[in-house]
């Protein structure tokens, strides 16, 4: 994975910086969050994968900034249910790492979410699924 980075200032300036590639991301809270199992010291929010990083990262934050009410559910749960109240858009950061196809992105995807469910018994705040068939 790529070092955290601040995503106001990605948004604001550098966007152009992440790759237009398939790959897997999370988003961070900047801060410790209590979760049901243990804290989550990294304070994830949400783990991703997409075939466009770049554009996958444009539509979190125009979701959930307000600009757009659609285009990524995870950004979209950060506007509607007030996460910003809690985990200001300028706290938040993000990590990326380039993947070299969708399938890969997806199976990265999937070992980060299962980690992350075995630590604490549940998906991060603003995931609202898992690749049950990878599993099950």
């Amino acid at each position: 994975m790529n070092p955290w980075q601040s995503l106001q200032a990605l948004a604001l300036d550098r966007l152009a910086m992440v790759p237009r590639c398939e790959g897997v991301y999370q988003i961070s809270a900047g801060r410790p969050l209590n979760r049901v199992v243990g804290a989550d010291k990294v304070g994830i929010l949400e783990i991703g994968e997409t075939d466009n990083l770049r554009r996958r990262l444009r539509d979190f934050v125009l979701c959930a900034t307000g600009v757009r009410e659609k285009g990524h559910s995870a950004g979209c749960r950060y506007a509607h249910f007030g996460f910003a109240r809690h985990f200001p858009f300028r706290s938040l950061r993000v990590r990326w790492e380039e993947k070299g196809s969708k399938p890969e992105a997806h199976r990265a995807e999937h070992d980060m979410m299962e980690a992350y469910t075995i630590s604490h018994c549940e998906l991060p705040p603003l995931n609202n699924s898992f690749n049950w068939q990878d599993v099950c």
